[in-house]
This record gives structure tokens, C-alpha cells and sequence, in this order.
């Protein structure tokens, strides 16, 4: 009987060991799972950062080619705006200068006014003549134009307003300087003919520099030199210095105008024909 309980005694004995043994089987391996998971969420979480990263750099780089476009569009955007107003100045400037041309006649009728006054004044001795012929040849001037049926419905546009305010005030000012030296009695002839000169000179200066047009900048200019020479010569030097001034700034200065004027209108009729052939 001692023999048989020892047997079951260390047989007993013998299955604690061999249950410990799978209790910790069991635990390695669900260690392993658990570990096995834990990879699989960090391997996962890693996957779903990387996809978030990759899709905020695509949204990155579709806002800054958004970005890039609207600026290439803005730019080019400016570029055409640009280019509209300066072509939109262009065509302000030579209709300036065409609208100038068409008032060549008047030149021609200023410088022949001048002639006019000038002689009235030294062989007629009179206080009158500067102040008659002004008037007159500003009547003219205001009259003609509504009497030309090329004038009509012609409209008119800021640059013809501006230089025409010009010619206005200039005009005003040497009625006003020539009556009232006229009717004082104090018409000295330097004083007189440089200031004439003077303001004629600084009107055509003002009009080239609104029109960018060189042709009149150096009328306006000659104006202003005979104007110096004036108050440097002779009282009979001072005639022939203006009437000199009045040929070359007012007369020819006036038909090379007309003529210009008439070429142009000429091409621009060609061209019409054209368009319409």
C-alpha cells in the first residue's frame, strides 16, 4: 500500500509541473497576440498619418498652384490694363494733336491779325488797334468753327477741353495786357512785344507738352527766344524780331497744320474705302 501512494505522490507531483508548463504557454502566446496587435495599430496609425500627410501636401500644392495661377492671371491681367491704357493715351494724344491741326486756320488768322495790329499801331498811331484787332480775331475765331459743317457733332474730349483752355486763358490774359497798356499810354514797345511773345510762346510750350508733340514744343520755343533777343535790340530790331516770330510761329507754323490736316483726312478716307472694299 506504501508502495502505491508513493506512486500516486509523485505522480501527483509530476502534473504541477506540467500545468505550470501550459499556463505559461497560454500567457506567451497572448503576450504575442497582444504584442501582434499592438503592431498592427501602430503600423496602422503610422498608415493613416502618412496618408493624412500626403493628402495635406497635395492640398498644399493644389493651393499654391491656385495661388500661382490667380497671380499669372492677375499679372497677365495687369498687362493687358496696362497696355489698354497706354494705347487708350495714344489715341487721346494724336486726337489732341488731330483736333489741334484743325484749328491750323487759326493760327494763319492770328499771325495775320498780328501783322494787322502791328501796322495799325505804327503808321496809324492809334491806341486802338491792339485791342479792335483782338476782338475781332477772337470773334473770328469763336465764329468760324460753328459755320464749318466738319465741325459739327465732332465730340469733344478732355485733352481738345484742356487745350483749349489754354488758348482761352492765354488769349484773355493778351486782351487784357494790350487794352490796358493800349489805353494807358504806357506801350512801351520792348515791354509790349516780349510780353506778347512770352505768352504766345508758353501757350504753344503747354499744348506740345499736353500732346507730346515736338513740332509745336519748338514753335513755342522759338517763341521764347524772340522773346529774350526783344528785350536785348533796338526798337526797330524789335518789329522785324516779331514779325519774323509771327511768320515763321504763326503763318507757316498754321498752313503746315492745314496741310497736315488735309493728309490726314485723306488717309484715314482711304483706309475707310478700304474697309469697305
Amino acid at each position: 500500500m506504501l508502495h502505491v501512494s508513493e506512486l500516486v505522490d509523485e505522480s501527483s507531483r509530476s502534473e504541477v509541473p506540467m500545468s505550470e508548463a501550459m499556463d505559461g504557454k497560454a500567457m506567451n502566446g497572448e503576450a504575442t497576440n497582444r504584442e501582434a496587435a499592438n503592431r498592427e495599430a501602430l503600423n496602422r496609425e503610422a498608415t493613416n498619418r502618412e496618408a493624412l500627410n500626403r493628402e495635406a501636401l497635395n492640398r498644399e500644392a493644389l493651393n499654391r498652384e491656385a495661388l500661382n495661377r490667380e497671380a499669372t492671371n492677375r499679372e497677365a491681367m495687369n498687362e493687358v490694363e496696362i497696355w489698354d491704357r497706354i494705347v487708350l493715351i495714344e489715341s487721346m494724344m494724336s486726337e489732341g494733336r488731330k483736333k489741334t491741326e484743325s484749328w491750323g486756320w487759326s493760327f494763319v488768322l492770328w499771325g495775320v491779325a498780328y501783322y494787322v495790329a502791328t501796322a495799325w499801331a505804327t503808321l496809324g498811331h492809334s491806341n486802338w488797334a491792339w485791342p479792335v484787332t483782338m476782338v475781332v480775331a477772337g470773334a473770328l475765331t469763336a465764329a468760324v468753327p460753328v459755320l464749318r459743317k466738319r465741325e459739327a457733332g465732332r465730340t469733344e474730349t478732355t485733352i481738345g477741353r484742356a487745350i483749349g483752355a489754354v488758348w482761352i486763358g492765354m488769349g484773355s490774359a493778351l486782351f487784357l495786357v494790350c487794352m490796358v497798356v493800349g489805353f494807358s499810354g504806357h506801350a512801351e514797345q520792348h515791354a509790349l512785344l516780349t510780353t506778347i511773345e512770352g505768352f504766345v510762346g508758353a501757350a504753344n510750350v503747354i499744348s506740345a507738352i499736353i500732346l507730346r508733340w515736338r513740332v509745336q514744343f519748338f514753335v513755342g520755343i522759338l517763341w521764347w527766344i524772340a522773346a529774350g533777343v526783344t528785350a536785348f535790340v533796338s526798337i526797330e530790331q524789335t518789329g522785324y524780331i516779331f514779325l519774323a516770330a509771327i511768320f515763321f510761329c504763326q503763318i507757316v507754323f498754321g498752313v503746315y497744320m492745314m496741310i497736315s490736316e488735309g493728309a490726314g483726312a485723306r488717309t484715314r478716307a482711304a483706309s475707310a474705302g478700304a474697309r469697305h472694299a
